[in-house]
Formats: structure tokens, C-alpha cells, sequence
């Protein structure tokens, strides 16, 4: 029986390290894995800066202002249609002069733009007044009387008076063309005294003098 021949110890070493190299080779080769960073999210634009000397809006001028006096006759008449088509809050107080009365505040965002006075029986008729503001201006003025003598039927008479810049620029008694009276308006005037009454509660001194 043959022997077969024996493999040397070194010849055994040079394989395995072959063997190895070969093996360390390949895995050098292998594609390695990208890792793609997430893009970040630009940062957010900073908030343009109000310069401290930037002009503000000009306030709203009253609407009637500056206008011709038909133009702002008409101007009036939509406001004053306007009010009265308004969901408005009202306060209900009264008052005595020469007679029980008592005032109505209608008022619209908490701004009063209209004010009815009813004065009450005095004699043989009654009186109601009714004043409109806009902006805090008075703009029209009614008032109307009704009454007469005992025994006779009822008449009504009424004044209008259109208001612009505290200044009557149409007066109108019986749905006709007069002499103003009154034909101008300041903070004593009695409309105005009313509004202001609205904050004071001082009533009687505000409607008890004309």
C-alpha cells in the first residue's frame, strides 16, 4: 500500500494566506451604502420691522363734510335710513320736566347714533323729538306735534332740520322749505347736552332748559 506523500506545514501556510487575501480582496470590493442626509427646512424669513416714524392711517372724516348741500342732504337721508334699518341696543329712561317723560338711547357698537325724546302730554298735544348723530355729530333733527284744541280732530306738524358741521343747511316745517330756526349748534345745544347726558345720567338738566 502506498503511502501518499505528506504536505509540508509551510506550503499549508502560504494557502491559507492566500486564501485570506483572497477573501479580503473581495469584500473590499463590495459597494458600500450611501447615507443621503434629510434636507433641513430653510430657516423662516425674519418679520419686516415697522419703522418707528411710519406714518398712521388719517382718521375717517365725517361724510357729509365738504360736500354741497344736496349732496349732503342725501348723504343725511341714507344715514338716517340707515339707523332706523340697524339692529340698534337701546336704554329707556325717564324724566320729568314739566311733564313725565322719557329718552330712548339707540346705539350701535356702543356709539349713540340716535336719541327719541318723548315729552309727554303738555296742554292739548304732545311732542316728540328725535335727534341723529354720526360720528358723534349731530346730522338731522325731527320733531313733530300732535294735538289740537278739545273737541277738534288732531293735526300733526313737524320740523326737520339737516345738519352739517354743527350748521343747518335745510330747514323743512311741514315737509316745506322755512326760515331756519334754530340754525346753528354747539356742545350748550340741547342735542348735544342729551348725548352727553347718556355717560352723566343727568338728565332733567340737560332736557328741562332749551
Amino acid at each position: 500500500m502506498k503511502k501518499r506523500p505528506a504536505v509540508s506545514a509551510s506550503l499549508l501556510a502560504s494557502l491559507l494566506g492566500c486564501f485570506l487575501a483572497l477573501a479580503a480582496c473581495q469584500e473590499g470590493n463590495q459597494p458600500t451604502e450611501q447615507v443621503q442626509a434629510l434636507p433641513q427646512r430653510p430657516p423662516e424669513p425674519a418679520a419686516p420691522k415697522i419703522p418707528a416714524n411710519s406714518p398712521t392711517p388719517p382718521s375717517t372724516a365725517h361724510p357729509a363734510a365738504d360736500l354741497t348741500h344736496e349732496a349732503a342732504v342725501l348723504a343725511i337721508r341714507r344715514e338716517f335710513s340707515r339707523i332706523n334699518a340697524a339692529p340698534l341696543d337701546s336704554v329707556k329712561r325717564p324724566f320729568r320736566c314739566d311733564t313725565d317723560g322719557t329718552v330712548t338711547f339707540y346705539s350701535e357698537k356702543g356709539q349713540v347714533v340716535k336719541i327719541l325724546i318723548n315729552w309727554g302730554f303738555l296742554g292739548d298735544g304732545s311732542t316728540v323729538s328725535e335727534y341723529y348723530y354720526q360720528a358723534g355729530k349731530l346730522i338731522f333733527f325731527y320733531e313733530t306735534y300732535t294735538g289740537g284744541p278739545a273737541g277738534e280732530p288732531e293735526t300733526t306738524n313737524d320740523e326737520r332740520i339737516y345738519v352739517q358741521n354743527d350748521k343747518a343747511i335745510r330747514f323743512l316745517k311741514n315737509q316745506r322749505p322755512a326760515p331756519c330756526s334754530p340754525c346753528a349748534f354747539s356742545r350748550s345745544s340741547r342735542p348735544y347736552r342729551v348725548l352727553a347726558a347718556f355717560r352723566s345720567g343727568q338728565l332733567e338738566s340737560a332736557l328741562c332748559r332749551l
